[in-house]
């Protein structure tokens, strides 16, 4: 790997989400303390931080959906245990302030422009950019200026296929994986992220050739330290955390 660049924040990295253009992308951040919740906007092409705004911890949670150019879509969470749905909410990400919020308890379908949600069993489109209801010309349309993160696979322990990368990173790396991997497939890269029970859980990176040759591996959480973001790409950029607190970009 030719380039390395991290970036430490001393709060907690609890979320991470994209948002802008193809020219200036940038990630949204959640972080959180014992007394607030931040967001903050990370611009990937200069590697800088500028705060969006906080909140108290009291708030209600929210959980992000997607960016749609500089706006935020965001679920609001019911209060209680595996709390449902309550409203989708739209924030400016450059000043932190609501544009809208929608009351919605189910949502079926997510475009580029539009969310499909169901209201007295009746089926409805929302504009994402306006939060009215609205038939869209076009469901499937995607946007010209729309930018892509790719996530990996994931395969839990007691899924299908868990079992032959066990039986792999036995062979190839005298490593007994556990509990769940994710993998990214390349057209010159694989790249893992997976799991060993070794004097407590460790959470390893693992980047090979396409002859599994390794060129790069570390332990990136252990314990408490274990988070639940795994990693991106993003125009050849391997984006991830590490103990919950170092954003980290590895350019390939």
């Amino acid at each position: 790997m030719e380039k390395i660049s991290k970036h430490l924040f001393e709060s907690t990295i609890w979320s991470i989400g994209y948002f802008g253009t193809k020219e200036f992308p940038n990630l949204w951040i959640e972080l959180r303390s014992p007394t607030k919740t931040n967001w903050v906007s990370f611009d990937i092409s200069k590697r800088m931080a500028s705060d969006i705004c906080s909140f108290d911890t009291s708030n209600k949670i929210k959980t992000w959906l997607k960016g749609v150019g500089n706006i935020g879509l965001f679920l609001r969470l019911k209060s209680g245990i595996n709390p449902g749905i309550e409203a989708l909410e739209a924030y400016d990400l450059s000043t932190g302030n609501l544009i809208y919020d929608v009351n919605i308890t189910h949502w079926v379908k997510l475009t580029d422009s539009y969310i499909q949600v169901v209201q007295e069993k009746t089926l409805y489109w929302i504009n994402l950019q306006t939060g009215k209801f609205e038939v869209p010309a076009d469901p499937n349309e995607e946007g010209s200026n729309q930018f892509l993160f790719e996530n990996p696979a994931h395969f839990e322990e007691n899924q299908p296929g868990f079992s032959e990368f066990k039986s792999f990173f036995k062979q190839n790396f005298d490593e007994n994986i556990v509990k769940a991997m994710d993998c990214w497939d390349g057209n010159d890269k694989i790249i893992f992220s997976y799991y060993l029970y070794e004097d407590g859980l460790k959470n390893i990176l693992r980047v090979c050739d396409k002859g599994f040759k390794t060129e790069y591996t570390e332990i990136i959480a252990e314990g408490e330290t274990i988070g639940f973001n795994t990693f991106q790409i993003f125009n050849r950029t391997l984006i991830y955390i590490k103990d919950k607190h170092q954003l980290i970009f590895y350019e390939f």
